[in-house]
């Protein structure tokens, strides 16, 4: 009856191995109940070596954005020198 299966089943795999896979058949049948599966062909865990995911780095340029939404454009003071050196003044590379 639908009223006997039970909430729960608890198994023990602190003794699995990295690699190990549980089967029902491998799992202690309470009583009154009967597994409808393959005992030998439903897997109920499988242990495996966590692996680490890297994260790709973002390396995306923001830019300032107002409380509407607007992107709000640097003033003449606050605008930082370009990278590459190309407009500083002296530079040997220009001169002869």
């Amino acid at each position: 009856l639908p009223t006997d299966i039970p909430d729960q089943i608890t198994v023990d795999i602190s003794a699995l191995e990295v690699a190990a896979t549980l089967t029902l058949a491998e799992v202690d049948v309470p009583q009154g109940v009967v597994f409808l599966d393959d005992l030998e062909a439903t897997t109920i865990a499988t242990i495996v070596v966590p692996t680490e995911v890297e994260e790709p780095e973002i390396e995306e340029e923001t830019e300032l954005v107002g409380e509407d939404g607007e992107p709000i454009e640097a003033a003449e003071g606050d605008e930082e020198p370009a990278a590459d050196g190309d407009d500083s003044p002296g530079d040997s590379d220009s001169e002869g």
